[in-house]
């Protein structure tokens, strides 16, 4: 294992054991105890027989830790690093929904399915297969075929549409596209990410396109982040920091709601766009943002990362969010297909919580003037 080099890379070397990343951990509480400085310590002072892989795959990555680390240990990218060591060794994490995400990314990487991703469309949105401006669906119409009891994800996608088009963007589909690989890059399974990324990447480049636009901040991310060989000249927007650039050439009509943001873990700490979901909600006439405590850059993890380890810990977390949310709030908005799904979920059996959970685009573009 190339430890030392992840070690280096990732600043672990420099902690000095203040324990900001411990007490800001969403999964450090009561008598759950999950330390990224004991496990820094344990590594650092034992090297590779220090490792914990039941540790290294509980972590949300979330990047609240590295938030608040005095010495900018990247312990997410360490965390990241040490699971593809462990792939290698045959260790993986404890996959949610029987792993058939994890499987539909596995068959997408091989190149030779034949997908159906474009069904959802209908003649009301408006698109152009020689726009400049391609619209990036990642895996809605998946989590529609899985996880269907938590409503249709691809209704992002069409508002998505909906709102481009009422700025006047048709925006231009591939059929061919395949998921961005995040969770396959996160958990470990380097290989099929990279797969996935000269997929997309060898499909895009050929499109000419100059702007890609993503709903998911995975899939934005990633594609920022993680993309080596995609044509510098193709800007890059995640939805709500494209059309809060634009908000003026938006028509809301009134909508009387009380809401509150759930920033997610890779628009908000990953890549810093706070401000503009916000801005996009405050242009809606009538409507009423309402802040819980912890927000922006404190937000608080939906729990659950990479369809990976939903358990008692996730539920006590998204709970917790959820009644907070309620004190406050009519509806919580998310702009983060997967936190949608994980609060919807944990809503289940939960009579006593007071609130809905709307994705950000589905929510403005029902705002839309007709």
């Amino acid at each position: 294992m190339e430890l030392d080099e992840a070690v280096r890379d990732t600043n672990v070397q420099m902690c000095y054991s203040c324990g900001k990343c411990t007490l800001a951990c969403p999964l450090t509480h009561d008598d759950h105890i999950y330390s990224p400085r004991r496990i820094v310590e344990t590594i650092l002072a034992h090297g590779e027989e220090g490792i914990s892989p039941a540790e290294m795959w509980e972590c949300l990555t979330c990047n609240a830790c590295s938030t608040y680390c005095p010495s900018d240990v990247k312990f997410p990218a360490f965390v990241r690093e040490i699971r593809g060591e462990l792939v290698k060794d045959g260790s993986y994490g404890e996959c949610s929904h029987a792993g058939i995400l994890h499987s539909l990314m596995r068959l997408m990487a091989g190149g030779q399915v034949k997908q159906k991703r474009l069904e959802w469309l209908d003649d009301s949105l408006e698109t152009s297969p020689r726009s400049n401006v391609l619209l990036f669906v990642g895996c809605a119409p998946y989590y529609d075929a899985v996880l269907s009891e938590h409503g249709s994800h691809t209704e992002t996608t069409k508002s998505a549409v909906k709102l481009l088009n009422s700025i006047g963007i048709k925006p231009r589909l591939l059929k061919d596209e395949v998921c961005c690989g995040h969770d396959m890059l996160w958990t470990g399974e380097t290989e099929t990410f990279e797969d996935l990324e000269r997929i997309n990447t060898e499909r895009i480049n050929k499109s000419k396109v100059k702007k890609i636009i993503f709903t998911c901040p995975e899939c934005y991310d990633t594609f920022k982040e993680n993309y080596k060989d995609l044509r510098e000249d193709i800007e890059l927007h995640h939805l709500a920091q494209f059309l809060g650039d634009r908000i003026d050439d938006l028509e809301f009509k009134e909508n009387g709601k009380k809401v509150t943001f759930q920033d997610s873990c890779r628009l908000g700490r990953f890549q810093g766009i706070y401000e503009p979901p916000r801005d996009l909600l405050l242009a809606v006439p009538g409507l009423e943002l309402v802040e819980m405590e912890d927000n922006r850059k404190k937000s608080v993890c939906c729990g659950t990362s990479c369809w990976m380890n939903c358990d008692q810990e996730s539920k006590r977390i998204q709970v917790e969010r959820l009644e907070e949310a309620s004190t406050i709030a009519d509806m919580m908005i998310t702009a983060c297909p997967k936190c949608l799904i994980h609060y919807r979920c944990a809503m289940d059996g939960q009579s006593k919580l007071d609130t809905d959970v709307k994705d950000l685009f589905v929510m403005l573009a029902e705002s839309l003037e007709p």
